[in-house]
C-alpha cells in the first residue's frame, strides 16, 4: 500500500490514476445510499472544468435505483477521472466527503495519512 499526505499533491494525483486505470480500467464503481455522500459527490462532479482544467466528464456515468426502500445512486467513474473526484471531495473539507476520499483511496491501495 502506498501512503501519502491528506493533503492534494500532483504526486497523489498520478498514484490514484495509475491505480485507477491498472485495477479498474472498465471504470471506478461507487454506490450509496447516503445523502450527505450523494450530495459531496454531486457537488464535486458538477463543478465543471476547475483550476486544473480537468473535469468529470461523459466518460463517467450516473445511474439511480428507486424501490421502496429508498435511491440508491450507482457511479462509474472513468479511472481517468477518479483522481479528479478525490482532489475535489477533499477540496471541500467537509467530514463525508473527506472520509469518502479516504474510502476511495483505501480502495486503491492508496493510504491517506
Amino acid at each position: 500500500m502506498q501512503t501519502f499526505s491528506a493533503f492534494y499533491t500532483d504526486e497523489l494525483g498520478e498514484a490514484i490514476k495509475d491505480a485507477a486505470i491498472n485495477q479498474c480500467p472498465d471504470g471506478f464503481n461507487l454506490s450509496t445510499a447516503n445523502p450527505a455522500e450523494y450530495n459531496a459527490i454531486a457537488l464535486a462532479w458538477n463543478q465543471g472544468i476547475d483550476s486544473y482544467l480537468e473535469a468529470i466528464t461523459n466518460r463517467s456515468t450516473v445511474k439511480f435505483n428507486t424501490n421502496q426502500l429508498g435511491t440508491r445512486t450507482h457511479f462509474s467513474i472513468h479511472p481517468e477521472e477518479v483522481h479528479v473526484l478525490v482532489r475535489r471531495l477533499l477540496e471541500l473539507e467537509t467530514e463525508g466527503a473527506e472520509d469518502l476520499a479516504h474510502d476511495i483511496c483505501t480502495s486503491l491501495n492508496i493510504e491517506l495519512v
